[in-house]
């Protein structure tokens, strides 16, 4: 009777990941290592869609207004107090109840992933459960720290 050879695979467990979870991982690695950049991009990207409205409002006013720079300037500022207000009492009502959600959300999500954690180590062999712990994440936590430098 022929024995069965042992391979890599048998020792080197892959949990799988879907593509929007890694995705996912993915871009919060990005904003985790470029913070600054990505905040800074974010934020000029923001600037210009700001200006770009403004400019906009403001020319449509003094075309359909007939009136001049100052004042189509002035009704644009008040046009985007009164929107400012709208959002604050927007977020003044909405917000508990995005935040309950978000905490329900967080709440399911790590449950799920502490089962998925649970199964997964239930299913391993001795060996790789000792190669686990020994080898693979420290090695993981060794090469990620070069990411934080």
């Amino acid at each position: 009777m022929m024995e069965k050879k042992s391979t890599l695979r048998q020792y080197f467990p892959y949990p799988t990941i879907s593509l929007k979870k890694a995705a996912i991982l993915v871009l919060i690695a990005l904003v985790i290592i470029m913070t600054e950049e990505v905040i800074d991009v974010l934020m000029i990207l923001g600037h210009y869609a700001f200006e770009a409205f403004e400019l906009v409002l403001e020319e449509v006013i003094q075309h359909i207004f007939h009136v001049d720079k100052a004042t189509s300037q002035l009704y644009v500022f008040y046009i985007l107090i009164a929107l400012a207000a709208g959002m604050a009492i927007w977020a003044y009502r909405k917000g508990p109840l995005l935040l309950l959600r978000l905490k329900n959300y967080v709440n399911i999500a790590y449950r799920h992933q502490k089962q998925q954690c649970i199964d997964y180590w239930k299913e391993l062999t001795t060996v790789q459960k000792i190669l686990l712990i020994a080898v693979y994440i420290p090695l993981t936590l060794y090469l990620g720290s070069f990411f934080l430098i």
